[in-house]
């Protein structure tokens, strides 16, 4: 059972590395409200595959410790629940669409769906509303939700789904070694079968 913990530790702690390198070192910062990145994949990869109290771990370390290294901008606390909510929500989401759907397409659409609503739940509605805030209460600036809801609705729709494709790439590539890693560590046997079942979903 340690051993479990350990490898979920480890394997939480290198979705954090890549996140911060894909959100601050890979990704353009067009302004304080607007970064054009992948950051998304590797939280709703620890969703996924570790489970959605992991997804948001994920999110919430990656965010604080993104935003120290990079010195950009000022810490908004309410900015840090998007990445939680897209590593839960990706997280319970696949868990709960993907295994109604079981195997074959309907499984890959139950992921693919998942992840796109939490994409869209983050990216556009609440990752909105907290900047109206971050704009409000950390730059001074008045900035209405739908304004800048269609300056990011311009961009966020082609991020959204070049995401949701590597994400269903990369779990396809990568679920049946994982579950198979984390079988012989001792995880349990509810989070392997699932990475198990999500590997044969997706062999269409």
């Amino acid at each position: 059972m340690q051993g479990a913990s350990v490898r979920k530790l480890t394997c939480g702690a290198v979705l954090v590395a890549m996140q911060i390198v894909l959100a601050r070192f890979c990704g353009i910062q067009v302004n304080e409200g607007l970064r054009l990145s992948f950051e998304g994949i590797p939280i709703l990869l620890a969703g996924i595959w570790l489970g959605p109290l992991w997804g948001m771990i994920v999110g919430c370390v990656a965010d604080v410790l993104g935003t120290i290294i990079s010195g950009y901008g000022v810490y908004f606390p309410l900015l840090t629940v998007g990445p939680m909510l897209l590593g839960g929500l990706g997280g319970y989401g696949a868990r709960l669409l993907s295994a109604k759907g079981g195997g074959g397409w309907r499984g890959t659409f139950g992921l693919i769906a998942a992840i796109v609503v939490a994409e869209a739940v983050n990216s556009l509605l609440y990752g909105t509303w907290a900047l109206t805030l971050y704009y409000s209460i950390i730059l001074g600036q008045e900035m209405p939700f739908h304004v800048l809801f269609l300056a990011r609705i311009s961009t966020k729709p082609i991020s959204i789904v070049a995401e949701t494709l590597a994400v269903w790439s990369i779990h396809r590539l990568a679920s049946r070694p994982l579950a198979a890693l984390l079988a012989r560590t001792g995880v349990s046997a509810r989070s392997t079968m699932r990475l198990r079942q999500g590997s044969k979903h997706h062999e269409l």
